[in-house]
């Protein structure tokens, strides 16, 4: 009868356990680099996607002489604005603002309160000059987000001129211009406050294309509970772990036009 000595009977190696570390080193770095990866495109398409959004803002205003949403003549104008059926893509205000200025960070109490702000989106449908919506379906019912952001939810366009002062969107710096925001939430809702990223993500996202700083420059963060995004105008709140930080983009310095 053959035996096994000391050595047959151990179930794995050193050059094998070394060899399964090994592997699971790999896996565990391969992970977190993949999952860097994907958290990078995100980011990288965010910004992509607002900068696609300003371009088609500058060429739209370039063109027909109005901002997107405000225009007043786009009925006839703009192929497929027809406002058939009633309150589908129609005329703005022509008052040379897209919606009011110094709206709060969440959205009004009626589509006709902030009915240039959906608006935004049919007309520059309608030009072919971003996304693609149903210019017969009825704007009230289509939320003033869109359209679908990298992270969640989509961008809500809202412009200041100056005058927030107090609340969520309070900064280091005067609010002026017009910005996207990423956001999310029903249709008309007047609670808009679900937040998009974490707070270092939004702080890398800030680093990666403006100055870091959630109070100044052209991206601005702000929080549903804004000390859980940001500690105080300049230093992200890092710690916190949870989805408590929205961005906001510029993609016009101006308001009126």
């Amino acid at each position: 009868m053959q035996h096994l000595n000391a050595r047959g009977q151990s179930g794995f190696t050193l050059v094998q356990m070394t060899i399964v570390i090994a592997v699971i080193g790999l896996f565990t770095a391969g992970t977190l680099y993949g999952g860097r990866m994907i958290e990078n495109t995100k980011i990288t398409s965010t910004w992509i996607q607002a900068q696609a959004i300003k371009v088609s803002l500058k060429n739209f205003s370039s063109r027909y002489g109005a901002w997107p949403g405000d225009m007043n003549n786009a009925v006839g104008r703009l192929a497929g604005c027809d406002n058939t059926p009633f309150d589908t893509c129609r005329n703005g205000d022509g008052d040379g603002v897209i919606g009011r200025v110094n709206q709060p960070y969440n959205t009004d109490l009626t589509p006709a309160q902030d009915f240039e702000n959906t608006l935004f989106w049919y007309h520059l449908a309608a030009a072919d000059m971003y996304g693609t919506i149903d210019l017969d379906r009825p704007s009230n019912i289509l939320p003033q987000w869109t359209p679908p952001a990298p992270y969640r939810g989509g961008f809500i366009v809202k412009a200041f001129n100056g005058g927030l002062t107090a609340g969520p969107l309070a900064t280091g710096e005067a609010l002026m211009g017009i910005y996207v925001i990423n956001t999310a939430g029903p249709a008309y809702s007047q609670n808009l406050a679900d937040a998009m990223m974490q707070p270092n993500q939004a702080r890398v996202f800030d680093e990666k294309f403006d100055d870091g700083r959630p109070g100044f420059g052209v991206i601005k963060s702000y929080g549903p509970v804004d000390n859980l995004c940001r500690t105080n105008d300049t230093v992200y709140a890092t710690s916190g772990s949870d989805n408590t930080c929205n961005v906001m983009i510029e993609i016009a310095p101006e308001v009126n036009l």
